[in-house]
């Protein structure tokens, strides 16, 4: 990243955005033409609206979420990557066959970060820590702490 946003720096001079947030945008638009050479296009869905992304779109909607921490084990982050209902199977169905556990590993959270390239699932990058939600959730969250007491000051 440094090497990176020290380039961006020099042809990005004075952009609001900064030179961060512009290599960010450019790694995610890599790794979402990455993802779409594995696995099929996530925009896609039948008449019912959906697709072999819903299993997995369907477990953050029930307020699942997935903390992916640099400094985590491989037994950890197979556990958390695990958990997602539907991931390992559509990654078993579109992996080369004989693929390596860490391969697979390393696919599966590229389906996670492919979803939120793709607007599906929502994720919050801090400093050491990915964290995937819902997307519908995530944005409602970040409005504040509004309850049924705040509704009826607005009636």
């Amino acid at each position: 990243m440094p090497a990176l946003t020290g380039k961006l720096e020099l042809v990005y001079e004075g952009e609001q955005e900064g030179a961060i947030n512009v290599a960010k945008l450019l790694i995610g638009k890599a790794l979402n033409k990455v993802y779409k050479t594995y696995f099929p296009d996530p925009q896609h869905k039948d008449k019912e609206g959906k697709n072999e992304y819903t299993p997995i779109t369907d477990w953050f909607a029930h307020n699942n979420k997935v903390d992916i921490k640099d400094t985590m084990s491989e037994k950890d982050y197979e556990k958390a990557l695990r958990e997602v209902k539907g991931l390992e199977k559509l990654v078993d169905k579109y992996a080369p066959k004989g693929t390596d556990k860490k391969v697979k590993l390393g696919l599966m959270e590229l389906v996670l970060e492919g979803l939120h390239q793709n607007s599906m699932v929502g994720k919050d990058d801090l400093d050491d820590v990915r964290s995937y939600t819902d997307m519908i959730g995530s944005m409602l969250g970040s409005l504040g702490g509004l309850d049924d007491d705040d509704i009826d000051d607005y009636r």
